[in-house]
């Protein structure tokens, strides 16, 4: 039997011609996805590749039917509490999709807010590119793509009622937040290149036509993304290059001003904003790399006034920790950082400035702050996984002495017995004097004495 023949598609040359530099592209054509020898190729293509692999079928077969046997499909993540209502998703068995719902606060009946299969099927491709509900709990904004090109089609459902508004916006790329009017929703068009450029502004009941642009980013090395701050204070629109970075904010009490910068832009200078506000502080939280802070310090500054004069450090720079974000709530911060080759989170309190620490059983972890969409409350959602740990959701009592924490949620994995397995850090000091961290896993039964076989697996860093 002779081994399967790849397709070879037919050259069409064709010339581009850019800035007076000519180049002959054979396969141009193939960017038509409708063209019937484009779509002729493609299945060419998949036949081949069927039959190259045909040999693999069982193997493949029964590496996925292992894989399959440790995920639970029936699932429901932790609740989120939001005002007077929990939000969840949920899965079930052989659906391809999750089910976004939400019960009355401490249980109650479900409502189904938006089911993905439902939506997904009578399309040949379907993803959720934006979810956000209402600051009255009101109305949905969701955003789905149907064809796999990340343009997204934006619509308006009542929660209530599940019946969509007339209101749909084509063409839109990641983020959407709501003005406390529940009324205005802004969302980000991309260009061309599908680079996120623009935030617009819609009012619920306008013709799409009638959508004002608040904010266009010129500059083709920034990406722009948006978001509204858990005070509810304001939407914050970042835009970011690889190494510079600039806020702008517009009051959601005020969705027809015009967007204000936090910091101008200047050349090297990453930061992002939070916004706190309590009875004695109106301010910005800045995480800024500025004045040398490599690792990135957190000041805060007034809401008016955030330029560099007004700054006051709350955590300095670190050589030996890299500060990744912060997380305000009214009474308590959540400081999320990176040291030892661990992420980790912490928490400050307001009034007093003194960080505590989360305690986990493992040494080796990784640790996040979890959905939180409640500015004041004390309770706070973290998350944590390790080596041996499945991925667990914390509600944390930041009120009390010990920081009190309940497990809301572990991800449940079929056939796995953790108390079986056990992890462990050790330092290795290399041929250069540096120590290199290396996470050990093992079964609890298995000697660690050298004489049981090992896999090592590490990442390789090469400067040039």
């Amino acid at each position: 039997m002779f081994p399967p023949v790849p397709p070879e598609p037919r050259r069409r040359p064709v010339v581009l011609s850019l800035h007076g530099d000519h180049r002959t592209d054979d396969w141009y054509w193939m960017r038509e996805r409708d063209d019937p020898a484009t779509l002729a190729h493609l299945e060419a293509e998949n036949a081949y590749a069927d039959a190259v692999l045909e040999p693999t079928n069982a193997r493949r077969d029964c590496i996925f039917e292992e894989i399959a046997s440790h995920i639970q499909e029936t699932d429901e993540s932790a609740p989120v509490p939001d005002g007077p209502w929990e939000y969840y998703s949920r899965t079930v068995e052989e659906l391809q999709y999750a089910i976004q719902c939400r019960r009355p606060r401490g249980g109650g009946p479900e409502t189904v807010l938006l089911d993905q299969n439902v939506e997904a099927q009578d399309e040949d491709y379907f993803a959720l590119g934006g979810f956000a509900i209402s600051p009255d709990d009101a109305t949905l904004a969701y955003a789905i793509d149907t064809n796999g090109d990340e343009l997204h089609t934006l619509r308006f459902r009542v929660t209530a009622t599940g019946a969509d508004l007339a209101d749909v916006i084509d063409g839109i790329t990641y983020g959407l937040a709501w003005a406390d009017d529940c009324r205005t929703c802004f969302y980000v068009r991309p260009d061309d290149a599908m680079r996120a450029y623009q935030v617009w502004r819609h009012e619920l009941g306008a013709p799409a036509d009638r959508d004002v642009v608040v904010f266009e980013e010129d500059d083709e090395r920034f990406n722009i993304d948006i978001d509204r701050t858990r005070s509810g204070r304001y939407v914050v629109i970042d835009t970011s290059s690889k190494m510079t970075t600039e806020t702008w904010c517009i009051p959601t009490a005020s969705p027809a001003d015009a967007p204000q910068v936090v910091l101008p832009r200047e050349a090297g200078h990453e930061y992002s904003v939070e916004h706190h506000v309590d009875a004695d502080h109106d301010r910005f939280l800045i995480v800024t790399n500025a004045d040398g802070a490599t690792n990135f310090k957190l000041v805060a500054a007034p809401v008016g006034d955030a330029s560099r004069e007004q700054w006051v450090e709350l955590i300095a720079h670190r050589a030996d920790v890299r500060l990744e974000g912060v997380d305000a709530f009214r009474e308590h911060l959540l400081i999320t950082e990176r040291s030892d080759a661990l992420d980790r989170v912490c928490t400050m309190a307001v009034a007093t400035g003194v960080v505590r620490d989360f305690t986990f059983p493992d040494p080796v972890y990784t640790s996040w702050v979890g959905a939180n969409e409640e500015y004041d409350t004390t309770t706070v959602r973290i998350g944590y996984t390790s080596l041996v740990a499945p991925s667990t959701d914390f509600d944390v009592d930041l009120g009390t002495p010990e920081l009190t924490m309940r497990a809301v949620k572990t991800q449940p994995v079929p056939g796995y017995d953790a108390s079986k397995y056990v992890s462990a850090r050790v330092w290795v000091t290399v041929a250069d004097g540096a120590n290199v961290p290396v996470s050990i896993v093992h079964r609890r039964d298995t000697p660690i004495d050298g004489t049981a076989p090992g896999l090592v697996y590490g990442l390789s860093l090469i400067h040039i």
